[in-house]
């Protein structure tokens, strides 16, 4: 009830419950093709895949304990390379990142993203 959330979201996906179509984690994973104004949206954000700005500035996960769940903390990727998503194939991509959330989206869609932000330096996850 505090509405940091809603304050937060870039783009007032949660102004009236929840507008998908305006959530920055959608459009990262957005399989079709992107509007000029999500271009832009990318850009300005730096995100390559997700958001959790809403997650970020919530009170409720304020101090809380991160998880003693082995396999939520092994190998964490918060940066990912561009020049790899480049440089290898479909293939590799789903050998190397099978395990990963974003992997199931497919190289096409992380390369596009990072394509769209590399003039910002900015490959956040």
């Amino acid at each position: 009830d505090c509405g940091r959330c809603v304050r937060a979201c870039p783009l007032g996906a949660l102004d009236n419950g929840f507008d998908e179509t305006k959530c920055l984690s959608y459009i990262t994973q957005k399989k079709e093709e992107l509007s000029e104004s999500e271009i832009q949206l990318l850009k300005e954000n730096g995100k390559v895949f997700g958001c959790d700005i809403c997650q970020d500035v919530c009170p409720h996960n304020k101090d809380i304990q991160t998880t003693k769940i082995c396999e939520f903390n092994n190998e964490l990727i918060t940066k990912i390379n561009q020049e790899e998503i480049d440089e290898i194939s479909n293939k590799e991509f789903k050998r190397r990142y099978k395990n990963r959330a974003f992997s199931w989206r497919g190289r096409k869609i992380i390369k596009r993203n990072l394509d769209i932000i590399s003039d910002k330096n900015k490959m956040d996850f």
